[in-house]
């Protein structure tokens, strides 16, 4: 039988696709916040959200006879034409987001326009009451509390609060790195998250708020045409992190997931950094609305542009343009081919490229839990800047040099994380960090995993931090490099559920995250008795034939088996 559903019941199931968490919340009220012209929001949490979602902007206020159909499925002041949703300029548009989120909340809406009175309306998990008068400044303010709680098998897979608070921070941030010429304020209960006062341009946004040092550490290239206009800012190529969580991508101010450009812009970077190494670039593209379709993802998180090559020729020419001073002469060609062709040419003498990059730090003593075993018997080799072959009694061995170097560090510092603590080696001069407002964040939760692991950190008073000591065991990685890379991983997401995010967890990710880090890279030469002494090293340690990845430190080839394939033995 088919019936029509209950307006509530279908309020909750369009809830399920706009409102996932409570960073859904804050994205969709700051995005109407901006849509009505504010020029400062203030966001408060509680709980990361799931007590309190509150945002409080300067904008132009909602008028007291609307706010009722504010609340309404599919009402909006942004579309009036059907033309209008293939020219969208707004960041909201469907009519969705204060239903929705009034669907599973108990939510307070409170809105004042110029020249009258203000007003104030409530809904409780989707029952709206009447609007009464209240007092409040031009502009609107939306409280939502107890989010889900008529939902509690959504609440349940909520994660954990770092995690949250997390994902409603990189919210608010991709929205302050949108409208640079607004001011923004986060807060968790009495805390200030971060503030960004208005800048003049995006410049001076991205320097405020990632602290790489001054606008001119970014290189800064634009290009423009009649219907296209692209500003790259990308950071140097010795600042890289493990992951893409610092290319940001813009189009018409919003900001989306887009892999033609990302590739563009790695593409570009590849012969500067290491495997596995990604730039940090913040990349601003106008576009005709009628060339680009917003509509493709239910958050318009991804969009669909009717020129994709186009769009990658122009971001990668930049690119190599802010690497290289290349100029952009031949845009044309990278229109029509997206090329991907080697550029620029292998470089010698680069950071990654060290004489001895293989330290292998051997602290007084064995440390708890390890074994190693004497040095390498036979014949020993490096293959390629990047495998050991080894033989043996029974063959030969092909060692990935960083994947067992990796799993080497990573008992070592087991076995000493088991036995207290890591041995600090202490900085001569400490070192400078200028870390954005979520490797803050990260650094607040961490503070007492990151002093197990042998780090001594002390906050600035200008927002940053300063290393002061690093783990012993690490050898020669710059203390600032590796401190950012395992913030990074801190703030990484757990699995759902209950304890995904408690210490030991984040214990266990900065450990992995340490080891890999401090490892011998692909391409590093080593000398033979570096080689030597890193498979020495191997010894019987349960385990040893896997990375922390799962990926093989060594494939075996016995003799019998080589005699077989090179047709020396039957069968």
């Amino acid at each position: 039988m088919i019936r029509v559903l209950p307006p509530s019941l279908a309020n909750r199931i369009a809830a399920g696709e706009v409102v996932e968490r409570p960073a859904s919340v804050v994205k969709e009220l700051v995005e109407n916040a901006l849509d009505a012209g504010a020029t400062r929001v203030r966001v408060d949490l509680e709980d990361a959200g799931r007590a309190l979602v509150r945002v409080v902007d300067d904008g132009g206020g909602i008028p007291a006879g609307e706010l009722g159909l504010a609340l309404a499925p599919h009402a909006t002041s942004k579309l009036l034409t059907d033309e209008d949703l293939f020219r969208v300029r707004t960041l909201g548009f469907r009519g969705e987001a204060l239903a929705s989120i009034a669907a599973v909340s108990r939510l307070r809406l409170t809105s004042r326009t110029e020249g009258v009175e203000a007003a104030r309306i409530e809904a409780v998990f989707g029952e709206p009451g009447p609007v009464r008068p209240a007092g409040a400044p031009r502009g609107t303010e939306v409280e939502v509390r107890d989010l889900f709680q008529n939902t509690p098998a959504r609440r349940k897979f909520l994660r954990s609060e770092a995690t949250e608070l997390k994902a409603a921070t990189e919210a608010v941030l991709r929205l302050a790195l949108g409208f640079p010429e607004v001011g923004f304020e986060l807060r968790h209960g009495a805390r200030q998250v971060f503030e960004a006062p208005a800048a003049a341009d995006e410049g001076g946004r991205l320097a405020a708020l990632f602290r790489l040092g001054e606008r001119g550490s970014f290189a800064f290239v634009e290009h423009e045409e009649p219907d296209l206009r692209v500003r790259l800012y990308a950071a140097p190529s010795s600042y890289t992190r493990a992951s893409t969580d610092q290319q940001y991508v813009f189009l018409n101010r919003r900001h989306v997931r887009d892999r033609n450009v990302q590739h563009a812009v790695n593409e570009a970077y590849r012969r500067f950094l290491e495997p596995r190494r990604f730039p940090a670039a913040f990349c601003y593209i106008e576009l005709d609305p009628a060339q680009v379709d917003v509509n493709v993802h239910p958050a318009k998180l991804e969009v669909r542009f009717q020129e994709p090559r186009r769009v990658h020729g122009v971001v990668m020419a930049l690119a190599r343009r802010a690497l290289g001073g290349v100029p952009l002469t031949d845009l044309a060609r990278d229109h029509e081919s997206g090329s991907t062709e080697d550029w620029p040419p292998q470089r010698e003498g680069t950071e990654a490229a060290r004489e001895h990059a293989l330290d292998l730090y051997r602290p007084a003593g064995p440390s708890p839990g390890a074994r190693a075993s004497g040095p390498a018997e036979g014949g020993v080799m490096q293959v390629h800047r990047s495998y050991i072959v080894h033989e043996t009694p029974e063959g030969l061995e092909v060692v990935d040099q960083h994947a067992l170097h990796e799993r080497v560090l990573l008992e070592e510092i087991r076995g000493r994380l088991a036995a207290g603590s890591l041995p600090s080696q202490r900085l001569l001069v400490g070192e400078r960090l200028e870390a954005s407002a979520l490797e803050l964040e990260a650094y607040g939760r961490a503070a007492e995993v990151l002093r197990r692991l042998g780090f001594q950190v002390r906050p600035a008073d200008d927002g940053g931090l300063e290393v002061q000591a690093v783990p012993a065991i690490l050898g020669r990685v710059p203390p600032a490099e590796l401190l950012r890379e395992v913030l990074s991983r801190a703030s990484s997401d757990e699995e759902p559920g209950e304890g995904g995010g408690g210490p030991e967890a984040v214990l266990e990710r900065l450990t992995a995250a340490l080891a890999c880090r401090a490892a011998v890279k692909f391409h590093d030469p080593l000398g033979e008795s570096e080689m030597r002494e890193l498979l020495g090293r191997r010894g019987d340690t349960e385990g040893h034939f896997a990375c922390a990845h799962g990926r093989p430190t060594v494939l075996a080839f016995t003799l019998e088996e080589l005699e077989r394939r090179f047709h020396r033995r039957g069968g």
